[in-house]
């Protein structure tokens, strides 16, 4: 990907971030009330940080 790793850093940061507060706002709702579709938008959420992840993973610089 091209553009600064700082910028790119920053990005993906919010959205886990974002990402991170979704998901616990899902596990709550899922406390509280577990139905089909509470579980299916925990499910989404989790993906959703897979995919940050995945990305964070992918493509920024490790320094190994």
């Amino acid at each position: 990907m091209d553009g600064e790793p700082e910028s790119l850093e920053g990005s993906i940061q919010l959205d886990f971030d974002l990402a991170r507060v979704e998901l616990a706002q899902a596990r709550r709702a899922c406390e509280t009330e577990c139905t089909e579709s509470t579980r299916r938008h925990l499910g989404e959420c989790r993906a959703r940080v897979d995919r940050i992840l995945d990305m964070w993973n992918d493509v920024l610089p490790t320094s190994a």
